[in-house]
């Protein structure tokens, strides 16, 4: 107590502003680690803050890719899902975007879906997104083949594709 009056007791008002800047960043963080929440499952992937917010990108309704800076953002119409991946494991998210790349066609970065680069694109891709996966979980790879085989797969072009 004698400390905190030591140190906010300034009669200039400018140290209470201090302690509720001080109080306010504190409260934001703690608010970020409890209510915070990323998940992927098999057919989306999402993002939720408490009851206030909450969008999902289902990936079979994914209308394009966008590359940003230490994210990837996934759109599904109006809807967008950054893909953080310094804060979550998104390594499923990794394998049913390189699954939906063999599937079907949708925009990638300063790539539309008519694209005539279009598949140089997607390739180019499939061979970042897989080396990530690979990077990410190494040693599950490598104590899996089949599973490495089946990653390995899903860098290959497709002979065609739904849309």
């Amino acid at each position: 107590m004698a400390l905190a009056i030591l140190i906010f007791g300034d009669p200039t008002g400018r140290s209470l502003f201090d302690a509720l800047a001080l109080l306010l960043v504190s409260l934001t963080l703690l608010a970020h680690g409890i209510w915070r929440r990323f998940g992927v499952d098999k057919d989306k992937v999402w993002t939720k803050f408490g009851p206030w917010f909450y969008r999902e990108v289902h990936f079979s309704g994914i209308t394009r890719l966008e590359g940003g800076i230490q994210r990837f953002k996934l759109y599904e119409s109006g809807t967008m899902v950054n893909v953080d991946y310094q804060r979550f494991d998104y390594s499923l998210v990794y394998v049913r975007l390189l699954e939906e790349l063999q599937k079907r066609r949708f925009g990638l970065p300063g790539v539309g879906v008519d694209s005539p680069d279009w598949d140089m694109a997607a390739q180019q891709w499939r061979q970042t997104i897989a080396l990530r996966l690979y990077k990410l979980q190494k040693k599950y790879y490598d104590s899996h083949p089949q599973s490495l085989e089946y990653l390995n797969s899903l860098t290959e072009t497709p002979a065609s594709y739904i849309n």
